[in-house]
């Protein structure tokens, strides 16, 4: 199911009260006391010297290789069963667009129930082995991953875009596992909402080609 782009969701006091919400619900979810691993994952720009321009990597891909981090970080809490289960590591992701609009990167922090160190170490390391499977986008340089030095503050900031872009295009649910049922309700409401946009817009194709 491809995402509609939209990087203007709501009013602008609608997405102010989005990030309110949002700020509350980590709040509710997220304890200080709670150690946790802060991340910050970026990706290059690519220069093309014969047209003297750039390109910037696209959300699809940039959303591949932030599942692919993940689903490795989870496979070393669990098993394969434990994965179909749904049991992952708890965790909250946000997708940024930058100063620009264009600088897709992603903000989250990812709990620690057990060993912090180890769980930063695999973090790490599974980052940089990403820069040759994705062909050069991930730039390890720019990212930084570390243990959170505060929890809640980082959180917070992970989710500083929202009053930007909008929550359903920032706030990264299918990325987000925490045992809250709002997760799983605004995942739900989320679904509905990317196929009524599919449907109209496949309604809209229709008209265009048949005048």
């Amino acid at each position: 199911m491809t995402k509609p782009h939209n990087n203007s969701r709501g009013t602008k006091q609608v997405r102010k009260g989005e990030q309110a919400g949002i700020n509350a619900w980590l709040k509710h979810n997220i304890s200080p006391d709670t150690p946790a691993v802060f991340f910050t994952l970026k990706f290059h720009r690519r220069a093309f010297l014969d047209l003297g321009g750039r390109q910037t990597i696209s959300e699809t891909k940039a959303e591949t290789l932030l599942n692919l981090w993940l689903n490795r970080l989870d496979r070393t809490q669990g098993t394969k069963r434990d994965l179909k289960r749904g049991k992952r590591i708890e965790r909250v992701v946000f997708k940024h667009s930058g100063y620009t609009g264009e600088n897709i990167h992603y903000h989250g922090v990812i709990l620690a129930t057990a060993n912090s160190k180890k769980l930063l170490n695999d973090a790490r390391r599974f980052w940089l082995d990403l820069i040759a499977e994705s062909n050069g986008w991930v730039d390890a340089t720019r990212s930084h991953i570390e243990i959170a030095t505060d929890t809640n503050d980082a959180a917070y900031y992970s989710a500083h875009e929202v009053w930007k872009l909008g929550a359903e295009d920032s706030w990264c649910l299918w990325q987000t596992h925490m045992p809250n049922d709002g997760v799983a309700i605004a995942k739900k409401e989320q679904e509905q909402r990317w196929k009524r946009t599919a449907q109209l817009r496949e309604l809209r194709l229709c008209r265009e080609r048949q005048e």
